[in-house]
C-alpha cells in the first residue's frame, strides 16, 4: 500500500505533514489496480519516493497472481476495499516495537533520523493509529496478539485460511 501514497503538497514540509492518516492514500487508484489484478488486467502502479515524498512515476504490472497479500495500516478503514478482500488480518503491536520498527525500516529505506521519526510518532502516528487503524480492527476475521512469537502467528494464519477453506 505504500506506494500509493499522494505527493507531499507544494509548500507543506515533510515534517509538518501528517502521513499517517488516510487522506494520504490513492486509495481510488488502489482499489482501481487491485480489481485488475484480480482479473489479470494490465495496470500501472505508482512509484513513490520517501525520501522526496512524491510520486516519481509508474510501472506496467500484468500478473496472473494464485494469491494476493496486501498490506498497509489503512485496509480495514476503506469500506469498498474490505469488502473485496477475503482474509483480513489485523496484527497489534505495541507501542515501544512500532517505535523500534519505524526507526529502523526509516532511517534505512527513507534516509530519515531517528529525531524525526520520535517526533513524527509523538506527533502523528500513535494518534492516528488510534482513530484510523485500531477501531477498525473489528472488521477483520483474525486478531493476532502482539505478544505472540513470529512462528505462533504464522501457526495461526496458517490454520485460519485452513480452516476458512
Amino acid at each position: 500500500m505504500d506506494m500509493y501514497y499522494k505527493s507531499l503538497p507544494e509548500g507543506i514540509s515533510s515534517e509538518e505533514y501528517n502521513f499517517d492518516c488516510p487522506k494520504t492514500i490513492d486509495f481510488k487508484l488502489l482499489l482501481k489496480n487491485l480489481k485488475s489484478l484480480i482479473l489479470w488486467e494490465e495496470f500501472k502502479e505508482p512509484i513513490y519516493d520517501f525520501k522526496t515524498h512524491k510520486r516519481t512515476s509508474y510501472k506496467k504490472i500484468k500478473e496472473e497472481p494464485k494469491l494476493i497479500i496486501i498490506e498497509g495500516i489503512f485496509l480495514l478503514y476503506f469500506k469498498s476495499l474490505r469488502n473485496i478482500l477475503d482474509y483480513k488480518i489485523y496484527l497489534e503491536a505495541r507501542e515501544e516495537d512500532i517505535l523500534k520498527r519505524r526507526i529502523k525500516r526509516d532511517k534505512i529505506l527513507r534516509g530519515s533520523s531517528p529525531e524525526f521519526v520520535k517526533k513524527q510518532l509523538k506527533r502523528f502516528i500513535f494518534a492516528g493509529n488510534k482513530k484510523y487503524v485500531e477501531k477498525y480492527k473489528k472488521y477483520s476475521d483474525l486478531i493476532l496478539p502482539s505478544n505472540l512469537s513470529i512462528k505462533e502467528k504464522i501457526n495461526l494464519i496458517l490454520n485460519f485460511v485452513k480452516i476458512s477453506k
